[in-house]
C-alpha cells in the first residue's frame, strides 16, 4: 500500500511540475509576444506621424520639407530613445537631432515597405 501511495505521490508531483512549466513558457511567451505587438504598433504610429509632417513644395516637387512642428520634442534631446532618419531617392536626408551623433545605418525600402529589425544600444 506504501509504494502505491508513494508512486501515486510522484506522479502528482511530476505532474505539478510539469503543468508550472507549461505554464511559466506560455506565459513568458505571452508576455513577449504582447511586448513586441506594443512596440512594433508605436513604431508604426511615429512612422505615420513622420511621413504626415513631410511637405512638398508646389513648385519644387523634389525638395521636400519637413513640418518639425508636427512631431514630438523628444526628436529633439540627445539620447532620448527617439530617433528617426529619413531618406529620399532625390538624396534628401532628414535626421532627428537626437540621432545626430549616431551613425544609423538604414537600408533603402521600396514604397510601401516595411522592415522589422532589432539593434543593441543606443
Amino acid at each position: 500500500m506504501n509504494s502505491l501511495e508513494r508512486s501515486l505521490q510522484t506522479g502528482l508531483v511530476v505532474s505539478l511540475l510539469l503543468l508550472m512549466l507549461i505554464f511559466w513558457w506560455t506565459g513568458t511567451l505571452a508576455s513577449r509576444l504582447l511586448t513586441n505587438s506594443f512596440v512594433y504598433s508605436r513604431l508604426q504610429s511615429d512612422a505615420n506621424t513622420l511621413v504626415s509632417s513631410i511637405e512638398f513644395s508646389e513648385f519644387n516637387l523634389q525638395q521636400p520639407r519637413l513640418a518639425d512642428t508636427r512631431l514630438s520634442p523628444l526628436y529633439d534631446l540627445p539620447a532620448s530613445n527617439k530617433y528617426y532618419l529619413i531618406k529620399f531617392e532625390s538624396n534628401t536626408v532628414f535626421v532627428s537631432r537626437s540621432a545626430w551623433d549616431l551613425n544609423i545605418d538604414a537600408p533603402h525600402l521600396a514604397p510601401a515597405q516595411t522592415l522589422k529589425t532589432r539593434a543593441e544600444g543606443i
